[in-house]
Parts: structure tokens; sequence; C-alpha cells
């Protein structure tokens, strides 16, 4: 009897296994294929579970690098009885950067990837170029607006979700003390040109986008 329930048991596991796999892989190829209607469908409701963990696309084997090196600053709010201490703009991308070069096995790669899709999300709202040719070839005042107001819910999102992340990141700063509000900023870096790349005094142009100040998030954990 317990053999059977044993197979059983192994049987249906086999099974979830095979599905969940099947389900996942053909997510995946409908998330980095060309755009098309089917996929369009599909990748209304297929984001919440490919982004942020397993963005990415055909771009990645492009022949054109990345113009634009993003990293995330953050600044924290801690409570001092009845006043607020404002501390400086912490580096939150550069020290996981740098851990992730000296250890290939660091678990840092995986928050890397979070980080720069959570970035890559507000600014370009993962769309395909061929959604933006569509839309600069499209006179039609009522689809422009349709697609300005899912890029306006897309950029929310994002935006709600980067300050997720910010807060984790500061709890496993200021482990026991009261934090009550973050801000954060993203840092855009242009890359240094090739014929600059021997210049030591040759500062790349920086660029900044500055967010409110916020509540840090309650539910969601530190670091570790």
């Amino acid at each position: 009897m317990k053999k059977r329930r044993r197979l059983f048991s192994l049987v249906v596991v086999n099974v979830l296994l095979i599905v969940f796999l099947t389900v996942h892989t053909v997510l995946l190829v409908f998330d980095t294929g060309p755009t098309n209607p089917l996929s369009v469908q599909v990748n209304r409701y297929s984001t919440y579970y490919i982004d942020p963990l397993f963005t990415q696309n055909w771009h990645l084997f492009a022949p054109e690098p990345l113009t634009v090196n993003y990293n995330l600053l953050l600044q924290v709010k801690l409570k001092k009885g009845s006043e607020l201490a404002r501390g400086e703009w912490i580096d939150i991308t550069s020290p996981m950067k740098n851990l992730n070069r000296s250890n290939v096995l660091t678990p840092f790669n995986r928050m890397l990837r979070i980080g720069d899709s959570l970035i890559n999300k507000y600014f370009n709202g993962n769309h395909e170029d061929v959604v933006y040719k569509l839309k600069n070839k499209n006179t039609d005042e009522k689809i422009d607006e349709e697609i300005k107001k899912m890029e306006d819910k897309v950029r929310k999102k994002a935006e709600e979700e980067i300050f997720k992340f910010a807060s984790s990141y500061a709890k496993s700063l200021y482990p026991e003390r009261d934090i009550d509000s973050i801000k954060v900023m993203i840092e855009a870096v242009e890359p240094v040109p090739f014929s600059k790349r021997n210049e030591k005094n040759y500062e790349p142009e920086r660029r900044y986008v500055e967010f409110d100040w916020q509540p840090i998030d309650s539910e969601v954990v530190a670091f570790k």
C-alpha cells in the first residue's frame, strides 16, 4: 500500500513538473520572441510572471552594446525620538556589482538583474521596438492616448517596485533602526568613448531621475 502511494505521489509530482516547465517555456518564447498579435495578448498576463526575474529579449544578441549604465541611489530618514535624521545618498548598485565580480556564485547576480529590470521597465515600459515604430507612424489621437495611458501605468508600477526593492535594501543597512521614509534616485552614466579610454581625468556624462520621499514599505523583508 505504501509503495503504491509513493508511486502515485511520484507520478503526480512528475506530471506537475512537466506542466510547469511546459507553461514556463511557452511564456518565455512569447516574451522573448518577435512581437505579433498573439504575443501581445499573451504578454498582457505573462508579464506578471516574467517580470522582474526573467526579463530579457532578443536585444541581448544585438551588435550594439548598451549605451547607458544605470545605478540606484538611496537616501534614508531615520527616526530619532521626535526628530528625523536624513542620511547621505547611498549607492545600491555599485557594491553589488563589485561583489558579483569577486564571486560568480554570489546571489547578488540575481539582485542586480532585478534592479536592472525594474529600471528598464521604468524607462522603456518593457515594450519592443515595433510598438514604438507603430506609435510613431500612428496619427490616431485615441490610440496615442491609450498608449500613453498604458506607458504611465507601467511606469507607475515600476516606480512602486523600485521603492519595494530600495526598502528591502534600507532594512538590511539599518536592521536595528526605525526607518521613517526613503528617497530613490536613478543615475544614468554614459559610457566612456573609445577615444577617451586612456584619459584618466575624463568624466562621463551623468543624468539623474529623483523621486519624492515615500514611507518605508513595511511588508518587504531585508536583503540577506
